[in-house]
């Protein structure tokens, strides 16, 4: 019975002085420091452009991280901000995680992301030839008041319906649903020939 007692007491004195060990080296890595970001808006639908605020200046030009569990890549506009593409994820809250660095001690970018779903459009087709006709127009507008941005409004056009036909059903839906969200973006061509126009 003694026995069994001195050697209950070498386990417990072995466990708690490997316990000690574990404490002594955890404690010797430091923490990475938080940077907590903060966004340009409170809510974005997919596709959107998240730009994201710093309260530091950071160096590196481009980061890898995670929004969720699904990678990301953010790029640096200015030494506090940066901007990334919102990805098409369900609707939700999303953690965004960039280390700033490759060792475990480096100080990591985070904030949270809140993603809303895009509007159901029911006839896509019919919203992207409305977009192409409001691009037309504004191209032929620029043309007959000989506005010397004409050319440069058309080659715009162009290329926009160059890179529309390269999308699949699929994707022109999405496009679709994401410029329905932006009711706004139905202002921008007759916007910028104002601006060219000088009016």
């Amino acid at each position: 019975m003694k026995d069994l007692k001195n050697k209950s007491r070498k386990a417990v004195t072995a466990l708690l002085m490997t316990l000690f060990v574990f404490a002594c080296v955890e404690s010797d890595t430091p923490e990475p420091k938080v940077i907590t970001a903060t966004f340009d808006k409170t809510e974005y639908y997919p596709f959107d452009a998240v730009v994201i605020q710093l309260p530091e200046k950071v160096t590196k030009q481009e980061y890898s991280g995670t929004l969720g569990n699904n990678p990301v890549t953010v790029v640096r506009m200015s030494d506090s901000t940066l901007v990334m593409l919102a990805p098409d994820l369900p609707a939700g809250v999303y953690p965004l995680t960039l280390p700033d660095g490759e060792k475990a001690d480096a100080r990591k970018i985070q904030g949270s992301l809140r993603i809303k779903p895009l509007p159901t459009v029911d006839n896509p087709e019919e919203v992207i030839g409305e977009i192409q006709t409001m691009f037309a127009q504004t191209t032929d507008d620029a043309k007959a008041s000989k506005n010397p941005n004409a050319e440069l409004l058309e080659g715009l056009a162009k290329l926009f319906n160059e890179e529309l036909a390269k999308l699949s059903p699929s994707e022109r839906k999405q496009f679709a649903a994401w410029w329905q969200a932006h009711p706004e973006l139905n202002d921008v061509p007759d916007m910028e020939l104002r601006i060219s126009l000088g009016t």
